[in-house]
């Protein structure tokens, strides 16, 4: 059967039409979205940065290295005898607004982008699992939700950064917000570690949960934990205008542990921006440019006497 044209429905102005126009362009944002931060994560985060995978146990971490580190990995420039830097960043975007996992948690903006590329001695990012687009088989939602800071997450990271700096080589491990969290609970493995930063650092777990009444998480607390060896040179950093953690948690924190300095900025929220942190006063550039000498944990007993 045939209509007539004025027989035929007008959908030029119908809800109908405009339905399937935001359906259109929704997909399409989403499509583009995707592909933009595809495309910056495999490039690198910008143009100073080289960009690898080293595989964990059990997960691939994407690394970025600045020109100094990139230049001895490769074996084109002498052996420092500064410590290298290992940046670990922040949670990123592990959650959404409603609540819910995230399909990304790759930070829009890093922190610790602008602190690596600026730093003057070899420095990596080291990705946490499942951030950078590494293609990982081993990824799922729980990896940086309920169980960011589990056991599996710090033990791949550790295994990362045995294969990325050689066994003789010094380690400062420079962590933000959630990232410092990881940083703390790594520098009690690595007897390579003779120096920790924390900026912003969620270092009580459970507080910060309680808090901001925040669901449960399945993972180690740096506040439970035994205080690092005296060894270990610490510089916690904290915002005083900093919502998320407040600064008198980190001042707790460090108080408590055998080796610390404690720095407050005034007038700082938790996004920053944060200064170079080696520029925060003479503790800060002693640790960033010294050749610090390596912790030994004790050895266990090999048998009875």
């Amino acid at each position: 059967m045939v209509t007539n044209k004025k027989d035929r429905p007008n959908i030029k102005n119908s809800p109908l039409r405009w339905s399937i126009l935001r359906l259109i362009w929704l997909w399409g944002t989403v499509v583009v979205s995707t592909c933009l931060t595809a495309c910056l994560s495999s490039r690198g985060l910008n143009s100073e940065l080289t960009t690898d995978i080293v595989a964990g146990d059990p997960f691939k971490h994407r690394i970025y290295f600045n020109r100094g580190a990139d230049l001895q990995r490769r074996g084109q420039a002498p052996k420092t005898t500064t410590p290298w830097h290992i940046y670990l960043h922040g949670d990123g975007s592990a959650a959404t607004i409603s609540g819910g996992p995230s399909r990304d948690p790759t930070p829009r903006e890093s922190m610790v982008q602008f602190q690596a590329t600026q730093d003057s001695v070899p420095a990596a990012i080291l990705g946490r699992p499942c951030y950078y687009h590494t293609q990982d088989r081993q990824c799922h939602p729980i990896w940086w939700t309920i169980q960011r800071y589990s056991e599996p997450v710090v033990t791949s990271l550790q295994t990362a950064i045995q294969q990325l700096v050689p066994a003789d080589q010094s380690i400062v491990l420079i962590g933000y917000s959630g990232g410092a969290t990881l940083a703390t609970l790594l520098a009690a493995r690595l007897p390579q570690v003779c120096g920790l930063v924390t900026i912003a650092g969620n270092l009580q777990v459970e507080r910060w949960l309680d808090h901001h009444q925040f669901s449960p998480l399945q993972g180690l607390d740096p506040e439970t934990q035994p205080a690092l060896p005296s060894a270990i040179r610490q510089l916690h950093i904290a915002g005083e205008q900093d919502q998320q953690i407040p600064w008198p948690w980190i001042a707790h924190f460090s108080n408590r542990q055998a080796h610390a300095t404690f720095e407050l900025l005034l007038a700082m929220a938790h996004d920053g921006p944060w200064p170079l942190w080696w520029t925060l006063g003479p503790e800060a550039r002693s640790i960033a440019q010294d050749n610090c000498v390596k912790v030994t944990f004790p050895q266990p007993p090999t048998g009875l006497q």
